[in-house]
């Protein structure tokens, strides 16, 4: 017996997407769709397709990742969404400038300066100094004018230092949603 469709969605963007008696997920003729392969598993044509409604045509490929994971996991709808927006988070790598090296010419300080107009944070500085318990530690850049010298930038310190990048993702994300920050 050949299959037949049993679900008809529509992307976000009005891509046409159907869903098969034998759990495949293809466009409106039958043909795959970008990013996402021809599989036969029926939980994740079903994750994949209560969530395809929210994803643009190019980030299905993202979805079906997901849903697969999902399929795998007895993961809920929302799981599924939440990992496939994960992965479509746009990621900031760092740029690291050496500002401090010992005797040896080994980095002892390194400076990142994250995108201002990117996160909307406004003059955020990342400083590195690989020996110490926190290692990176959390400035802001900021115009100060002094009655004698004048308006200049000054780095004012946050108070906040982590251990790790991943700590510092962390960080940042509560400050501003939809960024990561790669390793």
């Amino acid at each position: 017996m050949s299959p037949v469709v049993t679900a008809r969605r529509r992307s976000f963007d009005g891509l046409r997407v159907h869903g098969w008696s034998d759990g495949s997920v293809t466009g409106a003729m039958g043909y795959a769709l970008p990013g996402v392969p021809l599989s036969k598993r029926p939980g994740v044509a079903r994750l994949f397709l209560g969530n395809v409604e929210l994803f643009d045509a190019d980030e299905l490929g993202a979805l079906h990742e997901a849903a697969k994971w999902g399929a795998n996991r007895g993961a809920t709808m929302g799981d599924v969404r939440e990992r496939a927006a994960a992965r479509l988070r746009p990621r900031l790598t760092p740029q690291w400038r050496v500002t401090r090296t010992d005797a040896r010419g080994l980095a002892t300080e390194r400076v990142w300066e994250l995108p201002r107009l990117l996160l909307g944070l406004g003059h955020v500085v990342v400083f590195d100094r690989p020996t110490a318990a926190a290692r990176y530690s959390v400035w802001h850049r900021e115009q100060r004018h002094h009655p004698v010298a004048g308006t200049a930038e000054v780095l004012v310190s946050s108070g906040l230092a982590f251990r790790s990048l991943d700590e510092l993702q962390r960080h940042l994300s509560t400050l501003r949603e939809g960024c990561e920050v790669a390793a």
